[in-house]
């Protein structure tokens, strides 16, 4: 007799892609306000690469955008297929994308035809950066490289049981991974690799918490604030992701960094050019972001339960300057009022999949759940199940001195087959 348990935790073959009629997406006019994108499929990671827009999703959606978002068309999906939560461009005219059951899609041609097969069975990579054949990527708990493009991976778990966080490369030896949660309460936790991936140092920066990564003229740039009581922004810099640097960040407090720019306060800024740009948007709505998003020219994209794209381009207004904390507010966090277990898909169990789901979610202030995204899982089949129940939680909010506020966690859904 079959058992599993489901335990939530708060905080190779190759074959090409099934032919199939490919739906059309109706255009959108964009403007200062948010306009919604009618993709076919929920969107999972919106990238910008050559002045195009990428999207990849759920049913295995892969959909391009030539003109600022104006026009998409869907290159790829597959009716009850898996989720494809990382897409990128490690060469001209290549494009992988990564997903939920170890699937993997790869184009050589720009997106026009893919080539689909599987390379970390019953996991799923959700985090890959990519330069020719030489690949880091992460599931829900293990982190490793690749040499041969993807098409193979060595995984390592990790030791304090922390969420991956984001991954970057430099060239075909250096690669690194940032850990979410430190090992201790003021440690940065950081893999690194320098021979391609054969080995990894672990690195910890005391006194600080970065929450993203970008490459920036061949050194990796961490964002993110020092964890004493003023939270002060930060960056530090690394040419081998081994020796750092940590300085005090601008004025302007960076929320989370792309390939192409970072989130800054009322809008972003595009770090590729010799001249930073910065875009303004109006105040209304910027936030939440979550972890997906993308500009092209005057675009702004963000993935949420859908694809949501607006023009900015506004007047830039320059921050007031970074003042310390005053006293530290009394803090009652978010509380389950109403969460139950999500049950154990027929469809994943009779395949033996199990693991972990891992989705990030905004709790408003009256403790209702405003956006719930997957950002990794072992199988589509477990990530809905646990995205239909976790969508109906409802919370006793958080308190800052008795006011109610709106919050982000990670929420992490176990599935577990028992016999």
């Amino acid at each position: 007799m079959r058992r599993w348990f489901v335990l939530i935790i708060m905080v190779a073959l190759t074959a090409t892609a099934p032919a199939t009629t490919l739906p059309t997406v109706p255009p959108v006019t964009l403007s200062g306000a948010w306009v919604s994108v009618g993709l076919p499929d929920e969107p999972l990671d919106v990238v910008a690469h050559n002045g195009q827009l990428w999207v990849s999703g759920a049913n295995e959606m892969i959909a391009v955008s030539d003109d600022a978002g104006e026009h998409w068309t869907v290159r790829n999906e597959h009716r009850n297929g898996e989720m494809l939560f990382a897409l990128v461009f490690p060469a001209p005219h290549t494009i992988v994308a990564y997903g939920s059951a170890g699937v993997r899609l790869a184009s050589v041609d720009g997106g026009q035809t893919w080539k689909r097969n599987i390379v970390v069975p019953d996991a799923g990579l959700n985090q890959v950066a990519q330069i020719g054949d030489f690949a880091v990527g992460s599931t829900a708990g293990e982190f490793g490289a690749s040499s041969d493009g993807g098409a193979s991976w060595g995984l390592h778990g990790l030791l304090h049981q922390a969420p991956v966080g984001p991954v970057a490369v430099i060239d075909s030896k250096h690669g690194l991974v940032l850990i979410r949660e430190p090992a201790a309460p003021l440690d940065q936790e950081i893999a690194a690799t320098t021979d391609g991936g054969k080995s990894w140092k672990a690195i910890g920066l005391r006194g600080y918490k970065f929450d993203s990564v970008r490459v920036d003229a061949g050194e990796y740039r961490l964002y993110g604030h020092a964890t004493g009581t003023d939270k002060a922004p930060a960056l530090a810099g690394s040419p081998d992701g081994v020796h750092w640097e940590v300085e005090s960040a601008p004025a302007a407090a960076y929320f989370f960094c792309a390939a192409q720019g970072c989130l800054v306060a009322g809008g972003w800024a595009d770090l590729t050019g010799a001249e930073p740009a910065l875009w303004a948007l109006p105040a209304d709505e910027v936030q939440p972001i979550m972890l997906s998003w993308a500009a092209v020219g005057e675009t702004f994209c963000r993935v949420s339960s859908d694809l949501r794209c607006r023009t900015g381009r506004a007047p830039w207004v320059k921050p007031a300057p970074h003042v310390a904390a005053g006293p530290t507010p009394k803090i009652r966090a978010a509380q389950c009022r109403q969460c139950p277990t999500p049950g154990y898909p027929l469809q994943a169990e009779s395949r033996g999949r199990q693991g972990s789901v891992v989705l990030h979610a905004i709790v408003g202030k009256d403790g209702k759940m405003k956006q719930v995204l997957v950002t990794a899982a072992p199988s589509a089949a477990l990530a809905l199940a646990a995205l239909a129940t976790v969508r109906k939680w409802t919370y006793h909010p958080l308190l800052s001195n008795g006011q109610p506020m709106a919050v982000d966690t990670q929420i992490t859904v176990d599935f577990n087959l028992g016999r």
